[in-house]
């Protein structure tokens, strides 16, 4: 008998059982799993004296007929792991769950083959620049994903205030929608701004694959510069999730999620419900501003007033599973809808009391997905959605000023910023199929095709004849894309693709402000041809090199042609950003007799890009332009230690140099910014974390874990760093940041609970300029969890 599995060194149990029922025999089921919770396929497990035996399957499950009553000892046992033995009593009739937990055997660690891989390795040993986040370190913190994203190399979160609040996602020099986001595979793009990183839980996720420069051809998108996908947990049929947590700032975050599914049937019903609240009136230091625009030059400390955030999600598919003639059929919808007070503009210096945003989604969605279609090998998934959501941006105030010292002023017109209650529907229609042949065993094809459409609809019942309401805001992308695998006997791993980029839409702008009706009309029909490759090869025994290419196109969104109703204003002559992205990276992993296991990875990546998309600040709001020309060049490492399943220690860096590119004006004037940094753009950041854990600390199936994250981004400038005087220029400080948390579980994870404190020091953070962010804040957080196969 030969077995397929994975080597690891942590120990994790995951056990849980119960047994009710009457008769003269029971059916004993479970699963056996690694210590990270990987399935071991094809153990044996057998019962003593009975010699009752199974074997898991890939999935890891096993079931065992007809058990009778007694008491017996049951074991499992899989080549290059420690058998484990666990006495039961029948003494009824239910079926029996039983789950293992096998540690790899010390003394065979180096001489295992291990040729069975978790998904990922896999993803890791796909040629691309990839990190993948396993959450589960993460299921029991009050973190939300854009947290968890955070910790990890070239990736920066930059953060308006609290929660809720605006964000820019940075990964390696590349910001906003350069980088691309879906679930499951699945494009985010028409999720809506009530569904958003910073609001959604980390148990949503079994783990997070960020892929930086070169983007797989399946994943179907416009990504100039990478991309993050999120994956839920498929394994578990059947689980309850559900979590709350308080903290600091009135915040309250509550998370249920389920799976029922009837193995005879496939029928299966998934459900995910979160909701995310706070005050956020953290304590802030601002500059005085009296009657709403005079600075007095005084520095004053106070709490934000007028910055509430309440939002709620749910997720719900119902559908088959695992049938003959579909893998997966899935009807669901998701709806959600914030409600968000605006605190300030681009800056703190402009305070709103009455300022709001609304924002909702309603969005239907269909999955289809089917392996061995008509012929062995070959796979089809598809994907469809449209979301009915609108937002919404109200601006009444009635001639009245508000500043940070509690005083009200008065003006002559209404509105805090404009007089608005713009309401608009972002009509988006997503639908994406992704078509794959396993040609042999060496070979394989994929072909995947995506379609987005953006129609925006708006309505402001104070100027309802205003021009810009009227006329159509519509574009819509199209994305091709084909590509081809070998693997040899990995050893080597090689990808090459193309895809196709078309666009079609227009945009009305004023050409000139003094004069009356003077709408333009600028046509946004675009078409681009892309290719790149990626290969991985296996050097020696650990020690892994990769490298990849990309000549990737980014079409602008709607949001950037039409502007997002509340800070960014819209510019219809946005262009389409184009870049040349190259990774090549190291990779060793090396697992000791001892028990210690350690994984160095270091990368360099080059991108240079053309139109390059970045924002600018323009008084009290904010608008995106094209940079002609950048180059960014840069190196990331990782460093990760662990012992046994006792102590991890991770380290990480980023370095990244984001240079101009242009070197004339339109006067074919030199420009003093040629080959000097753009603004607003870190170049120095990192990460520290170190963990403990124990079990048996209190009963034999509890565990306490212990944690400690230090943050470091170095200072970079506001504007340009070649003009002015150095010493008087604005800045973004440079920012470290310590955040600690304590966990205790019960019932191998069935009960926990933790406590986080994030900002420990209070340091003054800022990810942009004057927008400060939380001080010092405590969160506990309860979760229950329970599993069956």
């Amino acid at each position: 008998m030969k077995s397929y599995f994975l080597a690891f060194l942590n120990i994790y149990f995951f056990l849980s059982g119960a047994c009710f029922g009457q008769g003269d025999n029971c059916k004993v089921t479970g699963r056996v799993l690694t210590v990270t919770g990987e399935p071991i396929p094809y153990a044996t497990i057998v019962t003593d004296p009975l010699q009752l035996g199974s074997m898991s399957d890939p999935n890891g499950t096993f079931t065992i007929e007809r058990v009778p009553f007694g008491t017996f000892s049951i074991q499992a046992r899989a080549i290059g792991f420690m058998p484990y033995s666990i006495t039961i009593t029948v003494k009824d009739t239910a079926a029996l769950n039983i789950n293992f937990t096998l540690s790899p055997e010390p003394h065979s660690l180096d001489e295992v083959v291990v040729t069975g891989k978790s998904e990922a390795r896999k993803i890791k040993e796909s040629g691309f620049n990839v990190n993948v986040i396993q959450t589960k370190n993460f299921s029991n913190r009050t973190s939300d994903l854009n947290q968890v994203l955070g910790t990890t190399t070239g990736v920066r979160i930059r953060e308006d205030g609290g929660l809720g609040s605006g964000f820019s996602f940075s990964l390696n020099g590349f910001t906003s929608n350069q980088v691309r986001f879906f679930l499951d595979e699945i494009p985010m793009e028409n999720f809506g701004s009530s569904l958003t990183l910073n609001n959604i839980p980390i148990n949503l996720a079994d783990r997070i694959e960020i892929y930086k420069g070169v983007v797989p051809v399946w994943l179907g998108s416009d990504a100039l510069g990478g991309a993050i996908n999120i994956v839920t947990d498929k394994k578990s049929r059947n689980f309850l999730d559900v979590s709350y947590s308080y903290g600091s700032f009135n915040t309250h975050r509550t998370s249920v999620n389920f799976a029922i599914t009837d193995s005879a049937t496939g029928l299966t019903v998934r459900a995910n419900l979160f909701q995310n609240y706070s005050d956020n009136n953290y304590w802030v230091d601002v500059d005085e501003v009296v009657n709403g625009y005079t600075i007095t030059g005084n520095k004053i400390r106070v709490r934000r007033f007028h910055d509430t955030y309440d939002s709620k999600s749910a997720i719900f598919e119902v559908g088959l599973l695992d049938k003959k003639y579909v893998d997966q059929l899935l009807f669901g919808f998701i709806a959600s809808g914030s409600d968000k007070e605006i605190q300030t503009g681009a800056t703190m210096e402009r305070v709103y009391g009455e300022r709001r945003q609304l924002s909702s989604t309603l969005m239907p969605t269909f999955k289809y997905q089917k392996k061995n279609l008509i012929v062995k090998g070959l796979s089809l998934s598809t994907y469809a959605s449209y979301n009915f959501g609108h937002d919404q941006t109200i601006d009444t105030a009635t001639a009245r000023t508000y500043s940070w010292n509690g005083t009200i002023g008065y003006k002559a017109n209404r509105g805090e910023n404009t007089l608005t209650m713009y309401r608009y529907s972002n009509n988006l229609m997503l639908a994406t199929a992704n078509l794959s042949y396993l040609i042999s065993e060496h070979h394989s094809l994929v072909a995947n095709y995506t379609f987005n459409r953006f129609d925006r609809k708006g309505h402001d019942e104070i100027d309802p004849t205003n021009m810009r309401y009227r006329h159509p805001q519509v574009v819509s992308k199209s994305i091709l894309g084909l590509g081809y695998r070998f693997d040899w006997e990995e050893k080597l791993t090689f990808s090459v693709f193309a895809k196709q980029y078309l666009q079609n839409g227009a945009s009305y702008y004023i050409s000139d402000k003094f004069v009356a009706d003077s709408w333009k009309i600028k046509e946004l029909n675009r078409q681009h041809t892309g290719w790149g490759l990626a290969s991985q090869w296996t050097i020696s025994r650990g020690l892994k090199a990769y490298a990849s290419y990309e000549n990737s196109f980014r079409l602008p969104e709607g949001w950037e042609y039409f502007g997002d109703g509340v800070n960014l204003e819209g510019n219809p002559h946005i262009k389409t950003e184009k870049s040349k992205n190259f990774n090549l990276g190291l990779s060793y992993r090396l697992n000791t007799k001892l028990s210690h296991k350690i994984i160095l990875e270091g990368g360099f990546l080059y991108r240079r890009a053309k139109d390059f998309i970045r924002t600018q600040v323009i008084t009290i709001t904010t608008e995106v332009i094209n940079e002609a020309a950048i180059e960014v060049t840069g190196f990331d490492a990782d460093i990760l230690y662990e012992y046994k399943n006792f102590l991890r220690l991770s380290l990480n860096g980023t370095w990244q140099n984001t240079l101009s590119l242009v070197q004339y004006d339109g006067h074919g004037n030199q420009l003093e910014s040629y080959l000097t940094k753009v603004p607003n753009i870190p170049n120095l950041f990192g990460n520290a974390d170190i963990s403990v854990q124990n079990r048996k600390i209190i009963c034999s199936h509890d565990q306490l874990s212990l944690g400690y994250r230090f943050a470091f981004v170095e200072e970079y400038f506001l504007k340009w760093e070649i003009y002015g005087r150095r010493d008087t220029k604005l800045r973004i400080p440079r920012q470290t940041s310590h955040a600690a948390y304590i966990s205790y579980s019960l019932k191998n994870g069935r009960y926990n609970i933790s406590a986080d404190c994030n900002n420990i020091f209070d340091a003054q953070l800022y990810d942009n300029f004057k927008l400060q962010k939380p001080g010092r804040a405590f969160y506990v957080k309860l979760r229950y969890f329970i599993s069956k196969p």
